[in-house]
């Protein structure tokens, strides 16, 4: 078997069977792997706090026409923008998903992490969205 399913199903294999060989090549991957994750969390920290930080939004939620902002106006302060990244993976863990569907019966429609940290999500006019007139004819 070729390909990345032959050279797993080997490892596995030698992994099971005792294989000195298959030990070495199954960590030369996990350490490959492990360099890899590192450098996309990285990545994802960089974008997300910098863009949160400068802007109040990444471009993906850009895309999508939602900024974050602090609850009187403006972009989030740096440690806003830091606890907003680390509080919502881990409030929604350690609510089992319920600070998720927190936004549904808020009146101000905010999710937990955005109602402790100060900030909100606020829908922005895309430049290239048409208006109201030009849509009335489509």
């Amino acid at each position: 078997m070729t390909g990345f399913v032959g050279s797993a199903k080997d490892i596995a294999v030698g992994l099971i069977e005792g294989d000195p060989a298959a030990q070495s090549r199954a960590m030369i991957i996990w350490n490959d792997f492990g360099i890899i994750l590192v450098i996309l969390l990285v990545f994802r920290v960089f974008l997300t706090l910098s863009g949160w930080a400068r802007s109040g939004f990444t471009p993906g939620m850009r895309e999508l026409g939602i900024r974050v902002e602090r609850v009187g106006g403006g972009t989030p302060t740096w440690s806003q923008a830091v606890g907003r990244f680390v509080l919502q993976p881990l409030l929604f863990i350690a609510t089992l998903g319920f600070s998720g569907f927190w936004m549904l019966w808020d009146p101000d429609s905010r999710a937990l992490h955005d109602k402790l940290l100060g900030t909100k999500l606020v829908r922005m006019v895309r430049t290239w969205e048409k208006t109201k007139t030009e849509r009335k004819f489509e």
